[in-house]
């Protein structure tokens, strides 16, 4: 079993503080978890449940374990390279690439280098990193 500790950091003005140090913009919302940064771009409460969207940047070899979403997961890779399984099936994806997962599909990817993403999740969970995702 693996422990997911996690750090909430907001941003406000440009300068890092720990959360609940000020109230920033939902979208300001950073959170540094496994020696990756995860940033979300629009919030559940933001787009009233309709999507949440957000960039990740994952070092090689720090990817999530196995897991399942409620909803949709569409994945866009910036930069970098990762292997993403999904179901049984095992896919390449490099800057450029683009997935959709199917709600209740098990799912995990391997950053085969540091790897930037945009992750969009539908229908939009509203504290999808403070509910321990």
């Amino acid at each position: 079993m693996i422990t997911w500790r996690v750090r909430m950091l907001r941003v406000h003005t440009g300068s890092w503080l720990l959360d609940g140090a000020s109230a920033p913009p939902p979208r300001a919302f950073r959170a540094l978890m496994l020696d990756s940064l995860y940033e979300i771009k629009a919030s559940g409460e933001e787009t009233n449940g309709a999507m949440t969207v957000m960039e990740m940047t994952i070092p090689e070899g720090m990817g999530p374990p196995p897991h399942i979403h409620p909803g949709t997961e569409t994945i866009y890779v910036v930069e970098g390279t990762l292997r993403l399984h999904i179901g049984d099936e095992v896919f390449d994806g490099g800057p450029g690439s683009l997935f959709h997962i199917p709600e209740g599909t098990l799912e995990r990817f391997q950053p085969t280098s540091t790897v930037r993403l945009v992750v969009i999740y539908t229908p939009g969970p509203g504290q999808i990193l403070r509910r321990g995702w």
